[in-house]
């Protein structure tokens, strides 16, 4: 039975995980996790994207996200399509990546993708309808790089909004409720 992650309102916050496929490590240099950030900052500028709150893992991302104005699932299509093709290009100058040959591997299994799949397709999505469940999902994301033993605090980990929470400046623009 598969669940159903599909995202009804995009105006209600949404916590969503994108996740690399086979959980393959491809964010553990910082040029390609800056893809990433500036990807992200990009639909917020561009696409009205607010995020509220995020974290990037070596392997996947939990945001929490709205927009008032545009489908969720369409601008997480269109991230996901533009990050995948930055991640292919930066990999493409690398001889011998195993990153690419595993994406080029599984975008073979698919009919939809022409040559490399990054991402996998679908984005687990939960609706936060209330405070209780907005803060859970906040506290989640900032916590998980230190339960994963990267950091001692949520503000020391650099690809995560918990920096914005503490009273700093992280690296992508964050709109807090």
């Amino acid at each position: 039975m598969s669940r159903n992650y599909r995202i009804q309102d995009s105006r209600i916050p949404h916590f969503v995980t994108l996740t690399v496929v086979e959980w393959l490590n491809v964010f553990k240099h910082d040029h390609i996790c800056n893809l990433f950030v500036d990807s992200l900052n990009y639909c917020i500028i561009n696409k009205e994207l607010e995020v509220h709150a995020w974290v990037l893992m070596k392997n996947h991302a939990h945001l929490v996200i709205s927009s008032k104005n545009i489908l969720l699932s369409n601008i997480l299509r269109d991230f996901k399509k533009y990050t995948s093709k930055s991640i292919i290009r930066e990999l493409l100058d690398q001889t011998n990546n195993i990153y690419l040959n595993r994406f080029r591997i599984n975008g073979l299994k698919k009919t939809n993708v022409k040559t490399y799949q990054v991402w996998m397709h679908h984005n687990q999505s939960v609706t936060l309808y209330n405070d209780y469940l907005f803060e859970q999902k906040i506290e989640y994301i900032h916590y998980n790089p230190v339960n994963a033993g990267y950091v001692c605090e949520p503000s020391e980990y650099k690809y995560s909004s918990a920096i914005d929470y503490k009273g700093g400046k992280g690296l992508v623009i964050i709109n807090m409720m």
